[in-house]
């Protein structure tokens, strides 16, 4: 009887053990919904409009839920675009996962980067409300022949908030012509990261 008693010991306590941990690594229930946590018209420049916006993500990363706003330069000839993304996760430790597979996959040099990804010296803001963040721009040649093969600064933004993910784009400037001004760029990151921590209550 004693073996037997064992036997069950053996799988029960470590299911119970998971089961637990798992519960107690839920997301809180929040009281707003995770499109209100994305920026909107007034954060950008002159000549920048909103020509994407979604409550509902249709990517899937994994998430619970998310959201996106996508800004487009409306005075230049080029494809520039500018947004945010917002993932919610059913947990803080999916959320961590999955901010260290995006900044390995977004932050990586590949083929189509033509420098490595680094914090460029006019970036001095530290997010005050998150927990893991990374900010980082390339010399990027498009792979898509949209308008030309052109080279681009890009700038991304990935941060973790407790269970939510944010990354952000930044077309920052299109063969040598400059789409959005550095002061500009850095305003959007402070402005998701305000409007973030105002909801999470940091």
């Amino acid at each position: 009887m004693k073996s037997i008693q064992s036997g069950w010991q053996k799988y029960i306590i470590p299911f119970c053990f998971v089961f637990l941990l798992g519960a107690c690594g839920k997301a809180p229930e929040r009281d707003f919904a995770t499109y209100e946590l994305l920026v909107d018209q007034n954060v950008m420049p002159d000549h920048w409009d909103v020509v994407e916006y979604a409550e509902e993500m249709l990517v899937n990363e994994g998430q619970e839920d998310g959201s996106y706003i996508t800004f487009q330069k409306t005075d230049v000839d080029y494809f520039a675009r500018t947004g945010e993304d917002v993932y919610r996760y059913g947990s803080v430790s999916k959320a961590k996962w999955h901010y260290k597979r995006f900044v390995n996959y977004y932050l990586n040099k590949n083929a189509y980067d033509l420098t490595e990804w680094e914090t460029p010296v006019w970036f001095h803001f530290e997010p005050n409300n998150t927990d893991n963040w990374r900010f980082a721009c390339a010399l990027h040649q498009n792979g898509i022949r949209l308008d030309s093969s052109e080279n681009r600064i890009v700038c991304r933004y990935i941060a973790r908030y407790e269970e939510f993910l944010v990354t952000a784009l930044i077309t920052k400037a299109i063969d040598g012509q400059v789409m959005i001004e550095d002061k500009d760029a850095e305003e959007f990151i402070i402005k998701i990261d305000q409007k973030i921590g105002e909801y999470l209550g940091n």
